[in-house]
Protein backbone atom coordinates (compact mmCIF):
# COMPACT_ATOMS: atom_id res chain seq x y z
CA UNK A 1 0.00 0.00 0.00
CA UNK A 2 1.22 3.48 -0.90
CA UNK A 3 -0.03 6.94 0.01
CA UNK A 4 -2.63 6.90 -2.79
CA UNK A 5 -2.92 3.32 -4.02
CA UNK A 6 -3.20 -0.24 -2.83
CA UNK A 7 -6.41 -2.31 -2.83
CA UNK A 8 -6.84 -6.07 -2.14
CA UNK A 9 -8.50 -6.71 -5.52
CA UNK A 10 -9.54 -10.25 -4.65
CA UNK A 11 -11.33 -9.27 -1.44
CA UNK A 12 -15.01 -10.30 -1.13
CA UNK A 13 -15.74 -7.00 0.64
CA UNK A 14 -15.23 -4.17 -1.86
CA UNK A 15 -18.14 -3.08 -4.06
CA UNK A 16 -17.95 -4.23 -7.68
CA UNK A 17 -20.86 -3.32 -10.00
CA UNK A 18 -20.09 -6.50 -11.96
CA UNK A 19 -20.79 -8.55 -8.84
CA UNK A 20 -23.76 -6.63 -7.49
CA UNK A 21 -25.70 -9.86 -6.88
CA UNK A 22 -23.40 -10.30 -3.89
CA UNK A 23 -25.59 -7.88 -1.99
CA UNK A 24 -23.34 -7.57 1.07
CA UNK A 25 -20.83 -5.65 -1.06
CA UNK A 26 -23.17 -2.63 -1.05
CA UNK A 27 -22.29 -2.21 2.64
CA UNK A 28 -18.99 -3.98 3.34
CA UNK A 29 -16.90 -1.94 0.91
CA UNK A 30 -16.36 0.71 3.59
CA UNK A 31 -14.03 -1.73 5.38
CA UNK A 32 -11.54 -1.71 2.46
CA UNK A 33 -9.44 1.38 1.63
CA UNK A 34 -7.22 2.48 -1.23
CA UNK A 35 -4.05 4.13 0.01
CA UNK A 36 -2.87 5.43 3.35
CA UNK A 37 -4.42 8.87 2.86
CA UNK A 38 -8.00 7.61 2.89
CA UNK A 39 -7.40 5.45 5.95
CA UNK A 40 -6.03 8.45 7.85
CA UNK A 41 -8.66 10.91 6.57
CA UNK A 42 -11.70 8.72 7.18
CA UNK A 43 -10.46 7.56 10.58
CA UNK A 44 -9.74 11.13 11.70
CA UNK A 45 -13.10 12.55 10.60
CA UNK A 46 -15.10 9.59 11.91
CA UNK A 47 -13.42 9.55 15.31
CA UNK A 48 -13.51 13.31 15.79
CA UNK A 49 -16.79 14.34 14.20
CA UNK A 50 -18.59 11.04 14.75
CA UNK A 51 -17.91 11.02 18.48
CA UNK A 52 -19.05 14.63 18.86
CA UNK A 53 -22.25 13.98 16.90
CA UNK A 54 -22.92 10.77 18.84
CA UNK A 55 -22.60 12.68 22.10
CA UNK A 56 -25.00 15.40 20.88
CA UNK A 57 -27.54 13.36 18.90
CA UNK A 58 -27.36 9.78 20.17
CA UNK A 59 -25.78 6.60 18.84
CA UNK A 60 -28.59 5.22 16.69
CA UNK A 61 -29.20 8.47 14.81
CA UNK A 62 -25.56 8.83 13.85
CA UNK A 63 -25.30 5.12 12.96
CA UNK A 64 -28.33 5.33 10.65
CA UNK A 65 -26.91 8.44 8.99
CA UNK A 66 -23.50 6.83 8.52
CA UNK A 67 -24.74 3.60 6.94
CA UNK A 68 -27.21 5.44 4.71
CA UNK A 69 -24.19 7.33 3.42
CA UNK A 70 -22.36 4.05 2.85
CA UNK A 71 -25.32 2.61 0.92
CA UNK A 72 -25.71 5.80 -1.10
CA UNK A 73 -22.04 5.60 -2.03
CA UNK A 74 -22.25 2.10 -3.50
CA UNK A 75 -25.53 2.86 -5.29
CA UNK A 76 -24.04 6.03 -6.78
CA UNK A 77 -21.01 4.09 -8.00
CA UNK A 78 -23.32 1.60 -9.71
CA UNK A 79 -24.95 4.43 -11.70
CA UNK A 80 -22.31 7.13 -12.22
CA UNK A 81 -19.15 5.06 -12.59
CA UNK A 82 -19.99 1.35 -13.04
CA UNK A 83 -16.60 0.53 -14.61
CA UNK A 84 -14.86 1.15 -11.27
CA UNK A 85 -15.00 -0.38 -7.80
CA UNK A 86 -16.18 1.08 -4.52
CA UNK A 87 -13.75 1.09 -1.60
CA UNK A 88 -13.34 3.17 1.52
CA UNK A 89 -15.54 4.72 4.16
CA UNK A 90 -15.96 7.93 2.18
CA UNK A 91 -19.73 7.53 1.84
CA UNK A 92 -20.26 7.35 5.60
CA UNK A 93 -17.60 9.97 6.36
CA UNK A 94 -19.06 12.47 3.91
CA UNK A 95 -22.54 11.81 5.31
CA UNK A 96 -21.24 13.01 8.68
CA UNK A 97 -19.59 16.03 7.04
CA UNK A 98 -22.72 16.85 5.04
CA UNK A 99 -24.97 16.61 8.09
CA UNK A 100 -22.65 18.83 10.11
CA UNK A 101 -22.53 21.33 7.25
CA UNK A 102 -26.32 21.39 6.97
CA UNK A 103 -26.80 21.75 10.72
CA UNK A 104 -24.30 24.61 10.81
CA UNK A 105 -26.42 26.45 8.22
CA UNK A 106 -29.71 25.63 9.97
CA UNK A 107 -28.34 26.83 13.32
CA UNK A 108 -26.64 29.86 11.80
CA UNK A 109 -28.42 32.32 14.10
CA UNK A 110 -26.98 30.56 17.15
CA UNK A 111 -23.51 29.90 15.75
CA UNK A 112 -22.83 33.30 14.21
CA UNK A 113 -22.79 34.86 17.67
CA UNK A 114 -19.92 32.54 18.56
CA UNK A 115 -17.94 34.05 15.70
CA UNK A 116 -18.55 37.62 16.82
CA UNK A 117 -17.49 36.55 20.29
CA UNK A 118 -13.98 36.20 18.86
CA UNK A 119 -13.79 39.96 18.50
CA UNK A 120 -15.09 40.56 22.01
CA UNK A 121 -12.86 37.94 23.67
CA UNK A 122 -10.55 39.45 26.26
CA UNK A 123 -8.02 36.63 26.51
CA UNK A 124 -6.29 34.33 24.05
CA UNK A 125 -7.94 31.26 25.62
CA UNK A 126 -11.44 32.70 25.23
CA UNK A 127 -10.63 33.75 21.67
CA UNK A 128 -9.45 30.22 20.82
CA UNK A 129 -12.65 28.69 22.24
CA UNK A 130 -14.81 31.17 20.34
CA UNK A 131 -13.01 30.37 17.09
CA UNK A 132 -13.36 26.63 17.70
CA UNK A 133 -17.15 26.74 18.00
CA UNK A 134 -17.70 29.35 15.29
CA UNK A 135 -20.16 28.35 12.59
CA UNK A 136 -18.11 30.15 9.94
CA UNK A 137 -14.98 28.21 10.87
CA UNK A 138 -16.86 24.90 10.87
CA UNK A 139 -18.19 25.47 7.36
CA UNK A 140 -14.81 26.61 6.02
CA UNK A 141 -13.00 23.61 7.52
CA UNK A 142 -15.56 21.14 6.17
CA UNK A 143 -15.35 22.64 2.67
CA UNK A 144 -11.54 22.62 2.80
CA UNK A 145 -11.38 19.00 3.94
CA UNK A 146 -13.84 17.92 1.27
CA UNK A 147 -11.95 19.80 -1.46
CA UNK A 148 -8.59 18.23 -0.57
CA UNK A 149 -9.94 14.70 -0.21
CA UNK A 150 -12.08 14.92 -3.34
CA UNK A 151 -9.10 16.19 -5.31
CA UNK A 152 -7.06 13.18 -4.23
CA UNK A 153 -9.96 10.87 -5.13
CA UNK A 154 -10.12 12.37 -8.63
CA UNK A 155 -6.36 11.88 -9.03
CA UNK A 156 -6.69 8.24 -7.98
CA UNK A 157 -9.54 7.75 -10.44
CA UNK A 158 -8.01 9.39 -13.51
CA UNK A 159 -4.32 9.91 -12.72
CA UNK A 160 -3.21 6.40 -11.74
CA UNK A 161 -2.74 4.42 -14.93
CA UNK A 162 -0.76 1.44 -13.63
CA UNK A 163 -3.46 -0.22 -11.50
CA UNK A 164 -5.91 -2.93 -12.69
CA UNK A 165 -9.05 -1.38 -11.18
CA UNK A 166 -9.76 2.23 -10.31
CA UNK A 167 -11.68 3.28 -7.20
CA UNK A 168 -14.72 5.44 -7.82
CA UNK A 169 -15.07 8.93 -6.38
CA UNK A 170 -18.88 8.64 -6.50
CA UNK A 171 -19.36 7.72 -2.81
CA UNK A 172 -18.02 11.12 -1.77
CA UNK A 173 -20.64 13.44 -3.35
CA UNK A 174 -23.33 10.80 -2.72
CA UNK A 175 -22.47 10.64 0.97
CA UNK A 176 -22.33 14.43 1.22
CA UNK A 177 -25.76 14.75 -0.40
CA UNK A 178 -27.15 12.08 1.93
CA UNK A 179 -25.79 13.93 4.94
CA UNK A 180 -27.39 17.19 3.82
CA UNK A 181 -30.77 15.61 3.03
CA UNK A 182 -31.00 13.15 5.93
CA UNK A 183 -28.92 14.87 8.60
CA UNK A 184 -31.22 17.78 9.34
CA UNK A 185 -34.48 15.80 9.82
CA UNK A 186 -32.75 12.84 11.50
CA UNK A 187 -30.53 14.63 14.01
CA UNK A 188 -31.65 16.84 16.87
CA UNK A 189 -32.25 20.57 16.62
CA UNK A 190 -30.86 23.06 19.11
CA UNK A 191 -34.39 24.45 19.32
CA UNK A 192 -37.73 23.63 17.72
CA UNK A 193 -38.51 25.28 14.41
CA UNK A 194 -41.92 25.66 12.69
CA UNK A 195 -40.79 24.09 9.42
CA UNK A 196 -39.28 20.90 10.89
CA UNK A 197 -42.12 18.59 9.82
CA UNK A 198 -42.21 20.00 6.27
CA UNK A 199 -38.44 19.64 5.97
CA UNK A 200 -38.60 16.06 7.24
CA UNK A 201 -41.16 14.91 4.68
CA UNK A 202 -39.51 16.83 1.84
CA UNK A 203 -36.13 15.23 2.57
CA UNK A 204 -37.72 11.81 3.01
CA UNK A 205 -39.50 12.12 -0.33
CA UNK A 206 -36.36 13.19 -2.21
CA UNK A 207 -34.25 10.39 -0.67
CA UNK A 208 -36.92 7.76 -1.34
CA UNK A 209 -37.21 8.87 -4.98
CA UNK A 210 -33.43 8.81 -5.51
CA UNK A 211 -32.92 5.42 -3.87
CA UNK A 212 -35.87 3.93 -5.80
CA UNK A 213 -34.56 5.27 -9.11
CA UNK A 214 -31.06 3.88 -8.54
CA UNK A 215 -32.35 0.46 -7.45
CA UNK A 216 -34.52 0.18 -10.58
CA UNK A 217 -31.58 1.39 -12.67
CA UNK A 218 -29.49 -1.49 -11.30
CA UNK A 219 -32.23 -3.97 -12.17
CA UNK A 220 -33.39 -2.83 -15.61
CA UNK A 221 -30.66 -0.80 -17.37
CA UNK A 222 -29.66 -2.91 -20.42
CA UNK A 223 -26.19 -1.40 -20.73
CA UNK A 224 -25.05 -2.43 -17.26
CA UNK A 225 -21.72 -4.33 -16.98
CA UNK A 226 -22.04 -8.10 -17.40
CA UNK A 227 -22.30 -9.90 -14.08
CA UNK A 228 -19.47 -12.19 -12.98
CA UNK A 229 -21.75 -14.15 -10.63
Amino acid sequence: MTWASGVPYFSPLFFDPRRRREVWRFFTYFLIHQGIWHVVFNSFVTLLLGNLMEWAHGTWRVAVLYFLGVLAGSLATSVWDPQTIGVGAGGGTYALLGAHLALSVVHWEELKHDFFAVVRATTAAKRAIAIGVSGILRICLILLLCAVDFGIALYERYGLADIPLHASYSPLPAGLMTGVLVGVPLLRYLRDRPWQRIEFWASFGVCLALFTFIIFWNIFWPGYPTQNV
